[in-house]
């Protein structure tokens, strides 16, 4: 079906009628067809897109009723360049050509879908120059210190505040919640606490504490690290600038009164939020922190410490810590030291939450080491690795996959001087040959820079066989965190119960030995 949309924001002599529009577009038709559509806006701008027949062209476009499109003018359909953008793409997406009889616009030819590209690339630039217009004025506004940072944190709300004749927000302590804030940082700053176990008693009695539901442990260790709450003073300063921000305020002006935000472009980063600053903004609020400098610096500093020690196996007691699991409820075995004899005694999850009672034996980490060891000494010598190709072969392949591709480039680069050199009469039909062309280059350029990629890390990796020769007979001699490393290469998990223990290879890593 063919649709036709005409609009008119309003109705002023030398305009074009949408009837005169319609009738228009009706002539280009050729030959004519009976299964027209008409869509009709009047009074509607074309600053926007929120108009009622044009979302109901672009609804019946989305249910595939649609296969062309013509309007008397391009800024008909719309007068921004990304709007018109984003709807001729999804009018490529849906298969569906669009012409523009006043400008000659018509995605059949060859000549069309060039021009189509190029609006393509001036929407692309448009918005990326929005963007960046955009985070200035946001940096501009936060070194002014007005407050850019969404919903208050947790013991904070928002209130009325005026900088240089501008109405803006500024944070001021929640009387109901800042005590909340103040017991979470004063129990982790015992040296026994924990996030989990600050978190079990919170979550238990989070109505008591002004919350109005349970709260996470990502939660709660942003509140501990955080420093909107801190009476930020020198040392607060430093420690900051160590972790890599960028301080906007003199160190002189940490008097150790107010609270600091931290401003960073989340898109561009990996690490969790506070936790590394690199790149981040750090500026001092107007509103006063609720925590002294000193407590809030030794929290920073037990968080450093703990965050070395968590997950997969970092613990300090085994080389096993982090893949020992419990054979009746699943949850992790770790180690628990004795106080009358000093041993490290297997201490399960499960019945650390109070779900697990199978397990009735006694058994140290060290014993449990025994066994694995035993384990997996004998089963690696049980196995070979596979040969690494000689390295002058590699290097071969790879100076031949840097030829190809330089080729390559060569190519591409003589395609494009070959259309910028083009007359009128012949651009249309080298574009479009040029462009399947080019579209293939760039698949086989992509596939020899994977290649490269790939070839280039087999070189740098030593093989585990050669990484492991000198391990095997000084076993005893390793310090834990090389055992670690050994085992992390081969075990995925050790199942322990009364009866047996059960390990689980990595099989995949390494062939049987034939012979």
């Amino acid at each position: 079906m063919t649709a036709i949309y005409a609009r008119q924001s309003v109705e002023k002599e030398g305009s074009i009628s949408i009837d005169t529009q319609i009738e228009c577009c009706k002539m280009r038709i050729n030959p004519p067809d009976n299964t027209v559509r008409i869509y009709r806006d009047e009074g509607y701008s074309g600053a926007n897109t929120d108009r009622p027949a044009f979302q109901a062209l672009m609804q019946d476009v989305e249910n595939g009723l649609i296969q062309r499109v013509i309007v008397y003018k391009l800024d008909r359909i719309s007068r921004s360049l990304s709007d018109f953008a984003e709807i001729t793409k999804k009018f490529e997406t849906y298969s569906v050509t669009f012409t523009s009889i006043n400008e000659e616009f018509d995605t059949t030819s060859a000549m069309g879908r060039a021009m189509y590209n190029i609006v393509m690339i001036f929407a692309q630039l448009e918005r990326e120059t929005t963007q960046k217009r955009v985070k200035d004025a946001f940096y501009a506004r936060m070194k002014q210190g007005f407050f850019v940072s969404g919903v208050a944190p947790i013991g904070f709300v928002k209130v009325p505040h005026e900088i240089g004749g501008i109405q803006t927000k500024k944070l001021e302590a929640d009387p109901e919640l800042v005590p909340f804030v103040r017991y979470i940082y004063q129990q982790y700053d015992e040296p026994v606490s924990s996030i989990g176990s600050i978190l079990k008693t919170v979550n238990q009695n989070y109505q008591k504490f002004g919350l109005s539901a349970p709260i996470s442990n990502v939660r709660l260790s942003r509140i501990l690290r955080n420093p909107v709450y801190v009476r930020a003073n020198v040392d607060v300063y430093h420690y900051l600038k160590n972790k890599g921000a960028e301080m906007i305020d003199a160190v002189t002006e940490f008097d150790g009164t107010r609270g600091c935000s931290v401003y960073a472009d989340r898109h561009s980063k990996t690490t969790s939020k506070f936790t590394d600053l690199t790149g981040d903004y750090v500026k001092l609020g107007w509103h006063e922190g609720i925590i002294p400098a000193e407590q809030w610096i030794r929290v920073q500093q037990k968080l450093d410490r703990n965050k070395q020690l968590k997950n997969t196996g970092k613990g300090s007691y085994s080389w096993l810590s982090g893949i020992v699991k419990c054979g009746y409820c699943g949850y992790a075995l770790t180690a628990a030291g004795n106080q009358k004899n000093g041993r490290q005694y297997i201490n399960c999850g499960g019945r650390k939450q109070k779900i697990c009672y199978e397990r009735k034996s006694h058994i140290t980490f060290t014993e449990l080491e025994h066994i694995v060891e035993s384990e997996l000494l004998r089963y690696l010598k049980n196995y070979h690795f596979a040969r690494i190709s000689p390295r002058k072969n590699k290097e071969k392949e790879m100076h031949h996959l840097k030829a190809e591709l330089e080729r390559l480039e060569q190519e591409e680069k003589n395609l494009t001087e070959k259309l910028l050199t083009a007359s009128g009469s012949e651009f249309a039909e080298i574009m479009q040959v040029l462009n399947t062309q080019l579209k293939q280059l760039h698949i086989q350029q992509n596939q020899l820079k994977d290649q490269c990629t790939q070839l280039q890390l087999s070189q740098t990796i030593q093989h585990p066989e050669q990484k492991l020769q000198q391990y095997f007979n000084t076993w005893n001699t390793l310090p834990m965190e090389r055992k670690k490393a050994v085992c992390r290469l081969f075990i995925s998990k050790v199942i322990f119960r009364d009866d047996r223990i059960e390990i689980h290879y990595l099989t995949e890593q390494i062939n049987p030995d034939e012979n």
